[in-house]
């Protein structure tokens, strides 16, 4: 045991000194631009908001505006994109987009635009909120507990992501608690794979740029999808990530796994290479079902990457 959790420090370690921002790698290129114009709280009502009354999967919400917005929820900033059109009375899927160690919510923001996955959640019609982290580490921004390997804090964290997610963007719009997605690359990752694999409000999980090896870190109590990808000249986290993978199919998760050909560590080359439109619609396509509503706490045996 001893033994294991010093590698799994060693694997949190080395995350934490890799700089894991947006861009980086071969293929890949940083986000920069500007944060979104609107920085105001989107409407109440609007004839373009999703939906004026609750639903037995979504939140309620009241109907919110089209648009990008620059939010802020309980000491946390967040950047939020609502796209044109939303039926009302539908639910709305939501997709948490978690970012890399040394990154902001911002440029994360402004990668994923560069990437296309701006275009990519206006033609699904799926809600992309991006938060930021509140970590302690405030000269090097990463997630709750790395990189002193503290579970617990990752998962309170995720918990009050979460409650942004279900409680402040749900009050606005109907979001589909049976379609509410996590994705995060490199640090935000580890995150997913820690915190957001075992929790019961995640339809699925998609984690780029990351792998911890042949192991849960966390246990869930119930095989939800999972699609991952990495580089394969992201000389850090590749072979861990094949670990990862096979290990999770062989425990019985629905898998897809991209190998990217010539890219590193770098989520914009790995969104080029295989395409925003595919990766959200491989995640819309599975909905939280009843099998997968709980979720386990409970620490696994913490392979390192």
């Amino acid at each position: 045991m001893q033994v294991r959790r010093r590698l799994l420090a060693a694997g949190l370690a080395v995350l934490f000194g890799a700089g894991c921002g947006s861009g980086g790698g071969s293929g890949g290129g940083s986000g920069g631009g500007s944060a979104p114009a609107a920085t105001t709280a989107p409407g109440s009502t609007g004839s373009t908001g999703g939906g004026g009354g609750s639903s037995s999967a979504g939140t309620g919400g009241s109907g919110g505006s089209s648009g990008e917005f620059q939010l802020s929820y309980r000491g946390r900033n967040y950047f939020l994109l609502a796209p044109d059109g939303l039926s009302s009375g539908a639910p709305i899927p939501l997709v948490v987009c978690f970012h890399g160690a040394g990154d902001t919510a911002a440029n994360f923001w402004n990668t994923m635009k560069a990437a296309g996955w701006d275009q990519a959640a206006r033609a699904q019609k799926v809600l992309l909120l991006v938060p930021d982290t509140q970590s302690p580490f405030g000269d090097w921004a990463n997630w709750s507990g790395n990189p002193a390997n503290d579970f617990a804090a990752m998962r309170s964290e995720l918990d009050a992501v979460v409650d942004l997610a279900l409680r402040d963007v749900g009050a606005r719009y109907d979001v589909d608690t049976r379609s509410l997605h996590a994705l995060g690359f490199s640090n935000g990752g580890l995150f997913v794979a820690v915190a957001g694999l075992p929790h019961p409000a995640f339809a699925t999980c998609s984690i780029f740029g990351y792998g911890w090896g042949a192991s849960y870190l966390v246990s869930p109590s119930t095989p939800r999808p999972v699609q991952m990808a990495c580089g394969d000249r992201d000389t850090r986290f590749f072979g861990p990530a094949q670990s990862s993978q096979a290990f999770l199919a062989a425990q019985g998760h629905d898998l897809r796994w991209e190998p990217v050909v010539g890219v590193g560590h770098s989520f914009f080359g790995i969104s080029g290479a295989l395409g925003p439109g595919g990766l959200l619609s491989w995640a819309l396509s599975r909905p939280l079902s009843a099998a997968a509503s709980g979720g386990g706490t409970g620490a696994g045996s913490g392979g390192a990457g």
